[in-house]
């Protein structure tokens, strides 16, 4: 079934119609705009957001970031992103990019050791020289966009963004503030936190993300609990709770065929979950105007 998505804010209904060429870009976005997207959103694509000043809170796949500018953060397809919060004076850009654009991206950089820690990190802080290196870069890619009668618009944008990585990826990988090495508690949760993401919808038991990581549930539970705050169970009710929303707000689904697709073996039993961790009905949200 083709779910259908309806929007707050006066967006395009399909992906297709924002991305008429291989990638979409929107420069200096104001606190008004950002502000307007009070709900969780789910990314049919890859975005890339450069924060040139301000503050924001966001949650990106329900781990929360307190992001202060210069930063660039990176929104992987079938990702989720909630803003929580921005200051006054924000000042953002972003380009969503197709899937077709980001393999033939990640085929030219492939190997790239500065390539692997972007991928890494949804939020990379960016030291005062590597701002300024990345907003000149940005400017200058966002007047290749603007010519729309080229019709070699894209694939100049393409090999633009390859010369700039190639002749300055060196050195970003010394200057970007990454986190500190991985521990095992930390590789152990990521792992885990990306097996989540791509099975929760279908796979609500502890034991079969245990299984795929060949550890025993108790060991899965206590290490994650360990370095998030949440166990693995809470994590995957997390992002069952958060798809639900989503759905609920934003798609054309009934309460019965979302229980469907998340699972659940009757919507009596998606009901009652759903009460449990928000204290209302699926109807009652839909019609609600909280995100919470």
């Amino acid at each position: 079934m083709e779910v259908k998505y309806q929007y707050r804010v006066k967006l395009p209904q399909t992906l297709s119609e924002i991305l008429k060429s291989e990638i979409w870009m929107f420069n200096h976005i104001p606190a008004a705009i950002v502000r307007l997207a009070t709900e969780p959103m789910k990314f049919a694509a890859t975005a890339f957001i450069l924060l040139r000043t301000g503050n924001a809170t966001v949650d990106i796949n329900l781990r929360k970031h307190h992001i202060q500018a210069p930063a660039f953060l990176k929104i992987s397809a079938n990702s989720y992103l909630h803003i929580r919060e921005v200051s006054d004076d924000i000042d953002a850009a972003t380009a969503v990019a197709s899937h077709d654009f980001v393999d033939q991206l990640q085929i030219l950089f492939r190997n790239k050791i500065w390539l692997h820690n972007v991928y890494e990190n949804s939020v990379l802080s960016l030291a005062s020289e590597t701002a300024e290196t990345f907003f000149k870069f940005y400017d200058d890619m966002f007047h290749l966009y603007e010519d729309s009668e080229n019709p070699d618009r894209d694939a100049a944008i393409l090999h633009f963004i390859a010369s700039f990585f190639f002749a300055n990826g060196y050195r970003f990988s010394s200057r970007l503030k990454l986190d500190s090495p991985d521990t095992t508690s930390k590789s152990l949760t990521e792992k885990f936190l990306s097996l989540a993401q791509k099975y929760f919808a279908t796979q609500h038991q502890l034991a079969f993300y245990a299984s795929q990581l060949s550890i025993s549930p108790k060991h899965l539970s206590r290490s994650v609990k360990k370095f998030t705050g949440f166990s693995a169970s809470q994590w995957i009710d997390r992002y069952i709770l958060l798809e639900a929303k989503v759905m609920l707000k934003s798609s054309n689904l009934n309460v019965s065929q979302i229980s469907d697709q998340l699972n659940f073996t009757t919507p009596s039993a998606f009901g009652k979950f759903f009460r449990k961790n928000t204290g209302m009905s699926p109807l009652n949200f839909r019609k609600s105007n909280t995100d919470s």
